[in-house]
């Protein structure tokens, strides 16, 4: 028997006993996939984690996806690395400069 750590999900307000050393994509498939889209990162403990993350230890967990702030800046980031990545491999020598977005939201 493999020893358990109880995960609070508060997408759907759950709590789940998964393995020690689960990563937040498996847990996410184990509390039930609680998102409509599919997410970009986890807020564990209120701090922005990746879902490979792994937890030893019990957390709770709040999942992120491209429709919220973290997860846009996760998808914007992701998408600057790939292209980054792309520029590099057809072109060398060329340099990339990156200008800086900021996300703000602006209430009426």
């Amino acid at each position: 028997m493999s020893e358990t750590i109880t995960i609070y999900c508060k997408n759907n307000n759950t709590y789940k006993e998964v393995p020690i050393g689960s990563s937040l994509l498996d847990i996410y498939s184990l509390v039930g996939a609680p998102l409509r889209l599919r997410p970009m990162n986890a807020q564990v403990n209120n701090k922005t984690e990746g879902l490979t993350f792994r937890c030893w230890h019990p957390k709770d967990v709040e999942y992120v996806d491209y429709t919220q702030l973290s997860g846009m800046r996760t998808y914007v980031r992701s998408l600057c690395h790939i292209f980054s990545k792309a520029v590099n491999d057809v072109l060398p020598s060329a340099t990339l400069k990156a200008i800086i977005a900021l996300f703000t939201t602006v209430k009426t």
